[in-house]
């Protein structure tokens, strides 16, 4: 994949360190159509839309895609998938709107899984992860109107990060998940847990960083769920990737 260092109109701007990154446009080096296979990505569903600049996630539950770049963590002490993304209020729903995925295979399942939910009958969200092991943990709820929803269907762009990072043994890992608004730069909410149990293989495993559609749109009450930049990368070979929105 190609490395970008971003730069656009003049309001604010949020740095992140992000490694091998995919923008999902022609300027990224994707065309309009299925993601599968281009650039080395393995996706189940979806597709991208280069004149929207964002791959659309699937309306259907759990269709996921992988970036084939992978990150060994022999040689890394902690990695960080991380997404800019979007959607569209349809109606009434909760549950999972949006997810990142960390993962010794290109699968969904058994993986650790950062997401982003609609709080049913609230006009709040939520974040946070779900272990290879099955434990939830959650953040405070962040209001809608924090996303640019208070008077609109369409949200802002959303940054979320995960950044996990190795501690002595497969039960001492360190997890952080933050939300940002990326059109104004405010750092929404951050959950920050340490002695998080991961599966074994991932002290040493090359791990592969994806996303997903989560529990779909019928269910979550949204559309056009869009997912514009992506990326994913170790301590030991990132890049800083800015951008002003």
């Amino acid at each position: 994949m190609n490395k970008y260092h971003l730069v656009s109109a003049v309001l604010f701007s949020v740095s992140m360190v992000w490694g091998e990154t995919s923008l999902f446009s022609e300027k990224g080096g994707f065309q309009s159509g299925n993601l599968n296979g281009q650039q080395g990505w393995i996706s189940e569903a979806g597709y991208i839309d280069t004149d929207a600049e964002a791959f659309i996630l699937s309306p259907d539950i759990w269709k996921s895609s992988f970036c084939g770049d992978t990150v060994n963590m022999l040689k890394n002490t902690s990695c960080t998938v991380s997404a800019d993304f979007s959607f569209t209020v349809s109606g009434k729903g909760g549950s999972d709107i949006f997810s990142l995925l960390v993962n010794n295979q290109p699968k969904g399942a058994g993986c650790l899984r950062g997401l982003f939910a609609r709080t049913p009958r609230s006009d709040k969200y939520k974040f946070g992860f779900k272990t290879t092991e099955n434990k939830l943990y959650l953040s405070d709820p962040v209001p809608a109107a924090k996303m640019g929803l208070a008077n609109s269907d369409v949200s802002d762009r959303l940054i979320m990060n995960m950044t996990m990072k190795k501690g002595e043994t497969s039960a001492g890992w360190k997890i952080q998940v933050e939300l940002l608004n990326a059109r104004t730069g405010a750092l929404l909410s951050k959950l920050t847990e340490s002695d998080i149990k991961l599966s074994d293989s991932f002290f040493s495993a090359d791990l592969y960083g994806g996303f997903s559609s989560s529990r779909g749109d019928s269910e979550t009450g949204t559309c056009n769920r869009s997912v514009h930049l992506f990326s994913f990368d170790g301590d030991q070979d990132t890049a800083t990737l800015s951008f002003i929105l």
